[in-house]
């Protein structure tokens, strides 16, 4: 399986912590990815 690298670029308020942000960000992206590839192993069921 072959990957891509995405890019992104957020601009934030000064108050908001980026590591956590980009932290978040992260695991949102992980867990939508999962769920959806979840969602699609169950359709073939």
């Amino acid at each position: 399986m072959a990957t891509q690298t995405i890019t992104l670029t957020f601009e934030i308020p000064e108050f908001i912590d980026k590591n956590k942000f980009k932290k978040e960000l992260e695991n949102f992206i992980k867990k939508k990815i999962l769920g959806e590839k979840f969602y699609k192993l169950m359709e073939k069921v």
